[in-house]
């Protein structure tokens, strides 16, 4: 499977998880755009996100994902805080963060794994950094450290448009087929 593959299967899980999810989470998850999907050498900082390649278009030449237990790949999506997703505040709250990564997570480990795959999150903890604003563009990194037949693990960081780390986030996640 190539990353470009794997890319248009995240499109594909994220719009399957916007028809059957709560209202809990509609608005922010139909918001939340896929942005690129990295190969595992390709890691980047969020300032090259913002410079490279557009959704659907491919590197020079396209990489192969040797199996299903690929480790390494970087997904980068993008939203917006709105009002709907903050405090009294006016900074994006816990619960809408914990919802963005879950997510992303989510749609990460779904683009790797054959079939409708069942995903739960079995554990999620969350460093919180600094506040998201409202008004403000975030980025949402989510590296699949290690995936097994049963479990990944996922490594995530939120960041605002000016580069700046607003949260971190690490998850386990059961895979059932």
């Amino acid at each position: 499977m190539s990353v470009a593959d794997i890319l248009a299967k995240a499109e594909v899980q994220h719009e399957r998880l916007k028809q059957s999810n709560v209202s809990l989470t509609r608005s922010v998850l139909s918001r939340l755009s896929v942005v690129n999907v990295l190969p595992p050498r390709e890691k980047t900082s969020i300032k090259s996100v913002h410079s490279s390649q557009s959704i659907g278009q491919q590197s020079e030449a396209p990489q192969r994902v040797k199996h299903r237990r690929m480790s390494g790949l970087v997904f980068t999506f993008k939203t917006t805080v709105e009002k709907s997703d903050c405090n009294a505040w006016k900074t994006m709250h816990g619960g809408c963060v914990a919802s963005l990564f879950n997510l992303a997570g989510k749609i990460a480990v779904a683009s790797l794994v054959p079939g409708r795959p069942c995903i739960t999150t079995t554990d999620i903890t969350i460093n919180y950094i600094a506040p998201a604003k409202l008004g403000s563009g975030i980025y949402i990194q989510c590296e699949c450290v290690k995936m097994g037949r049963s479990l990944a693990f996922l490594s995530s960081k939120i960041w605002d448009s000016s580069h700046q780390l607003l949260y971190y986030a690490t998850q386990t996640v059961a895979i059932e087929n």
